[in-house]
């Protein structure tokens, strides 16, 4: 195999792609910032890019997907800006980085929305990257389809109040269950 055709196969196994992309850090950083506004309110795109520190072009493109896809709304005119089209609390991580990123991890076999073998595979069965990234893949699904965009902002105020060290995850069962911690 050339020199070229070995970055390329190597290049879709990064490991830096198992989490998430810069957009989509920024688009949780801007989506926290509408979230903790007042319901209703629309901001500046100029304003949630000075204040989270976010390039503007770069805001710009992600505020406009994030509006095609259903989670803005956006508005012109001296009153203009974006705003949630939904509650905080109905608007989970995990729809989040699905718009932007697709699935968060770089094996076709892993993707949350229409898996498919991988071409590397060998044999008929599930390969041992599968198994053991399969199961960290569906526990982050899980911690990321019950984590809200209300559930962030009330983790920030906790801990900018709290002295702790360890990192507060807030889970949900489903619609309506009580938060618990994960230790």
């Amino acid at each position: 195999m050339t020199v070229t055709g070995a970055t390329i196969r190597n290049n879709i196994y990064r490991v830096s792609r198992l989490m998430v992309t810069r957009k989509t850090v920024y688009a949780l950083r801007a989506l926290f910032h509408l979230a903790s506004s007042a319901p209703g309110q629309t901001i500046l795109a100029a304003e949630i890019a000075a204040s989270e520190g976010i390039p503007r072009r770069f805001l710009d493109t992600i505020l406009r997907q994030l509006t095609r896809s259903g989670l803005l709304t956006s508005s012109r005119g001296p009153h203009g800006g974006y705003s949630l089209r939904s509650a905080p609390s109905e608007i989970n991580v995990a729809s989040i980085i699905r718009v932007l990123d697709g699935a968060a991890f770089p094996f076709p076999c892993l993707n949350w929305d229409h898996p498919v073998r991988c071409a590397e595979c060998p044999g008929p069965g599930e390969c041992a990257a599968h198994a053991a990234l399969g199961v960290m893949g569906e526990a982050a699904l899980r911690v990321l389809e019950t984590m809200s965009l209300a559930d962030l902002v009330q983790n920030v105020a906790r801990n900018k109040t709290n002295d702790s060290t360890r990192p507060f995850i807030p889970l949900r069962r489903g619609a309506g269950a009580p938060i618990r911690e994960l230790p």
